[in-house]
């Protein structure tokens, strides 16, 4: 109890969405505070700059303080936290802290900045910190810490997915914090908002105290301009793969050499990934769709392909949207760039390929660049039930439009429609179970559908 009423006097840790200019560090140092919580990276879409600025953490250490790093975008209620929104957290995370130079074994804290209830907890906020502590896990470096009330630090924590707790005790009117004890583990425990210093000294903070299980960092060790550019463009091109489920495999795990890796491999699907700095696709090839702005651009080609599949009667909503949807949603992922699309036969499965072109990646000192990423996912054909066997007609198609090189709207129409077929809702359905029903009504129409966007 003594140490504690000593924390709470002196208000040693702190935690803010201000920059810690050396004016500031020095008011920080005069109030007896020896360590800062500070945010990993904004929040995309507003204009609030609360992460941590170039040269701060410098400001930080020469001032004698530690740090301990937050992540934080939304968070602000049940709907945000998700085992796919756990997994993208983490990276996000990683990312940021790695790019930082946060060494190993630090100990990020993810926030639930709400009041959440025990069935918000049970149903949201562990299956999305489950995914947080797997990915963080995978990637090797980082240890998980949550930020929220003494309930939710203390559920997650008990489950195993977070090392130590930072808890938004000032709430004082959360339910989560009303006759709950503070976590085992907590090691930070907010108390009050203040203002401190004056002129470009003054800043507001949120006053913690701190039990030691977590003291911060005091030193981070900068990636060299090389990896650093490396990073960013290894999280463009894994962001190329957002929101497609058989592409969820890119992220965290690229590697710019080149090769072809497999990041899905089931009974009758495998996905492929090969990613590089080096671009080589030409400008003049047919089968390019251009994407502007996360659009596909407008032009003859893609109103051929797309209007095609999306003006077939009887095709249903759901294949419709995966059809479009494809290329949109990889447009939007791209941002700007190119879509190569390409279709084979190789030793009885029919093979995808997408070679994508990810142009102005943005990195320091007002500069971008390039890189390329090929995505092929092969449909083991050969293992498909016997009851719905893939047409004659369509591998004799594939095997002719996979030979006119130059040929551009065929090629599209391969790609686009029957990867919308089979590509998309046949590949989920072997990627997962599903109802039979559905199976049988989706291969009772691949024949003719496919046989339409074939032109057979």
């Amino acid at each position: 109890m003594l140490v504690l009423e000593i924390q709470l006097e002196k208000g040693l840790p702190l935690d803010c969405i201000t920059e810690i200019t050396p004016d500031r560090a020095q008011t920080l140092v005069n109030a007896g505070h020896e360590t800062v919580g500070r945010y990993l990276t904004n929040v995309e879409g507003t204009t609030l700059n609360k992460k941590i600025q170039t040269g701060e953490l410098e400001t930080i250490f020469n001032a004698g303080m530690t740090v301990f790093p937050i992540y934080q975008t939304y968070g602000g209620n049940a709907s945000y936290f998700n085992a796919n929104q756990g997994t993208q957290d983490a990276i996000a995370a990683h990312n940021a802290a790695k790019n930082y130079g946060f060494p190993e074994n630090t100990i990020i804290y993810f926030a639930v900045d709400y009041d959440s209830t025990d069935y918000d907890i049970t149903n949201s906020i562990l299956p999305h910190f489950a995914a947080v502590y797997s990915k963080l896990t995978e990637l090797g470096i980082y240890k998980v810490g949550i930020y929220g009330t003494r309930n939710a630090c203390s559920r997650v924590s008990e489950a195993g997915y977070a090392i130590t707790s930072f808890v938004s005790g000032m709430s004082t009117g959360f339910s989560g914090n009303l006759g709950y004890p503070l976590p085992k583990n907590w090691a930070f425990d907010q108390i009050s908002t203040i203002t401190l210093g004056s002129g470009e000294g003054l800043i507001e903070i949120d006053n913690n105290i701190k039990s030691g299980r977590d003291n911060g960092v005091s030193y981070v060790e900068p990636l060299s301009p090389s990896d650093s550019y490396d990073a960013i463009i290894k999280e463009a091109l894994s962001n190329v793969g957002n929101d497609i489920p058989i592409f969820s495999g890119l992220a965290g795990n690229i590697v710019l050499d080149g090769e072809e890796r497999t990041i899905l491999d089931t009974n009758l699907l495998k996905v492929t990934y090969s990613s590089s700095k080096e671009v080589t696709q030409g400008d003049d090839d047919a089968n390019i769709i251009y994407v502007i702005d996360g659009q596909p651009a407008d032009n003859p080609f893609k109103a051929s392909v797309l209007g095609r599949i999306q003006g077939m009667d009887g095709l249903s909503n759901e294949v419709q949207v995966g059809s479009e949807g494809m290329v949109n949603t990889l447009a939007t992922n791209v941002g700007n760039g190119q879509i190569k699309t390409s279709i084979s036969i190789e030793f009885g499965q029919i093979v995808y390929t997408y070679e994508i072109v990810v142009t102005d990646i943005e990195l320091p000192f007002t500069t971008s660049a390039s890189a390329s990423i090929i995505l092929k996912v092969y449909l083991k054909t050969y293992n498909f039930p016997p009851e719905y066997p893939v047409p004659v007609a369509v591998t004799g198609k594939i095997n002719e439009v996979s030979t006119e090189a130059f040929n551009g709207e065929k090629i599209a129409a391969a790609i686009v429609g029957v990867v919308a077929i089979v590509g998309i809702a046949l590949l989920a359905i072997y990627a997962a179970p599903v109802a039979l029903t559905t199976l049988t009504n989706l291969a009772s129409s691949f024949t003719a559908i496919t046989a339409a966007l074939l032109g057979t």
